[in-house]
């Protein structure tokens, strides 16, 4: 079940724009509109779960967290942080923060997002 007050359910109807990285019909990673770091993504469930911990399927929303810092390791980036947020946003999501300098970002189907820095 989705909230018409949630930013994170908003991305998911597709009523706020974002730029995915990957999705299957459970989870969402998205690239986080801050950018901390280049590559900073945000993974999310695609029902309205408050805490990470309520997940009902918490190892499987975790292998899907796994693929995306997988993927990035693929791209060179030394490390991978993964990070569990939701009391201030109310939905429970994933931080991967990734650790490069000059490398290029592009979702797991090869297109491009970020551009190198160069």
């Amino acid at each position: 079940m989705l909230k018409d007050d949630c930013i994170f359910c908003n991305i998911i109807k597709g009523i706020v724009p974002s730029l995915k990285i990957h999705e299957n019909d459970k989870y969402l990673a998205i690239l986080d509109i801050a950018q901390f770091t280049e590559g900073h993504t945000i993974v999310i469930p695609k029902d309205h779960i408050e805490f990470v911990w309520d997940a009902p399927q918490i190892g499987e929303y975790f292998e899907f967290v796994k693929k995306i810092g997988d993927h990035y390791r693929e791209l060179g980036y030394s490390y991978v942080d993964v990070l569990t947020f939701g009391r201030l946003v109310h939905h429970c999501l994933l931080y991967t923060s990734d650790a490069a300098d000059d490398l290029l970002c592009v979702d797991l189907g090869g297109r491009r997002i970020i551009k190198n820095k160069n």
